[in-house]
């Protein structure tokens, strides 16, 4: 079937989402699959396989299986996958011997395709710590290179913590593994309204070096919640539409809105409003 473009396509930027967009169309009975075929054909350049939101390619505790994930990637070879998963990396009780991490890494292996096997670990449980409450980082530094060993790329994401204490974790790992701008980071604005921070991330997108930032997240926060609709809100994305034109960023954006029945028509409405800001601009 033949879909329209999506409003506000970029020739630069990589249009994408975020599977947990399909909870509720998972939830009915429709498969990963043909989700997945459907954006294709909508014509959704990059697809971040969230842990918990991918129907019957993870068991019931949402641990991967990397075999049925690989069938996604073998008809869609030029989608840009990544496997993103909850780990408390932040954490100094982190268990990096979990069954969950070790699949992770096979399921980024298996989506591979054309684009290269691509891990993102986000830490939601740690919180109401920290800079001097952070682990020594020998554990995630063992891991991050185990990833690069295995040609995974490896992106970490702020969630539930201030953003300081988030980046001492990610200098300190960079420095020990030697390296300037990996692991990458993803970069979701909308997270720092967790943390009571929304004034911070219009500044780090102008000065962090785009070549750390594997993704952005599009969505909106108010009034103490995520939206079903990318939307005015917390989050000035106006400003951030800008600056991501201004420095010319062709990397994902994924739109991460809650899930709806009619989420087909609401990511069509985020795109709108998407393509709208550059009236702005």
């Amino acid at each position: 079937m033949a879909y329209p473009p999506i409003a506000g396509k970029s020739r630069r930027m990589k249009t994408g989402l975020v599977t947990n967009c399909w909870q509720k169309l998972l939830e009915s009975g429709e498969p990963l699959p043909d989700l997945v075929s459907q954006a294709a054909d909508r014509g959704y350049q990059a697809i971040e396989l969230r842990q918990g939101s991918l129907g019957k390619c993870e068991t019931a505790a949402g641990v991967a299986i990397a075999a049925e994930l690989a069938q996604l990637s073998t008809p869609h070879g030029g989608i840009e996958f990544d496997y993103a998963m909850a780990f408390p990396f932040l954490s100094s009780t982190a268990d990096y011997q979990s069954p969950a991490l070790a699949q992770g890494l096979e399921a980024a292996l298996a989506t591979a395709g054309q684009t290269g096997a691509h891990l993102r670990l986000v830490d939601i449980e740690t919180s109401g710590v920290t800079i001097d409450d952070l682990p020594a980082a020998p554990p995630l530094v063992e891991f991050a290179g185990h990833c690069q060993d295995r040609g995974i790329r490896l992106s970490l994401e702020h969630s539930r913590q201030p953003w300081d204490m988030f980046w001492a974790m990610v200098s300190q790992l960079r420095s020990q593994l030697g390296t300037q701008a990996r692991p990458c980071i993803c970069f979701d604005p909308a997270n720092f309204c967790l943390v009571n921070e929304q004034s911070l991330p219009l500044e780090l997108l102008a000065r962090l070096s785009l070549e750390e930032i594997s993704m952005v997240h599009l969505k909106q926060y108010s009034a103490g919640t995520f939206l079903d609709v990318l939307s005015d809100g917390e989050v000035d994305w106006t400003g951030h539409y800008r600056i991501l034109q201004e420095r010319s960023y062709d990397g994902p954006i994924h739109m991460e809105i809650m899930a709806t029945t009619m989420i087909w028509q609401q990511l069509e409405a985020s795109w709108s409003y998407w393509s709208g800001l550059a009236a702005s601009c």
